[in-house]
């Protein structure tokens, strides 16, 4: 009830409403993985964050706001690697550093 819309007449029921928002998250989430698919394979640069996972890898965000994680040393946070991607993950990609440009 924070719009105009939610007091206009003729609501769709409630679980309609959860039905619909599902649905579209379902999706929402299934064109992103397909977006990160077409990444296979790829190298990316990618500027290393940090390593605060629980599995111990490196974190990095790629110049279109994907997150890589991958195997590495510390002292490469804070640099700008080229990472050959072989995974998608969850909420991401993995794969392994092949260089760091600077």
């Amino acid at each position: 009830a924070g719009t105009e819309a939610a007091d206009y007449p003729g609501q769709a029921p409630r679980a309609v409403k959860a039905a619909r928002s599902r649905l579209l998250r379902a999706l929402a989430a299934e064109k992103a993985r397909s977006f990160r698919s077409g990444f296979l394979g790829e190298t990316l640069e990618a500027a290393v964050l940090h390593r605060d996972r629980p599995d111990g890898l490196l974190e990095g965000l790629s110049d279109n706001y994907l997150t890589i994680v991958f195997p590495g040393d510390a002292t490469l946070q804070g640099r700008l690697c080229r990472i050959q991607i072989q995974a998608v993950a969850d909420q991401g990609l993995r794969g392994h550093c092949c260089g760091v440009v600077h």
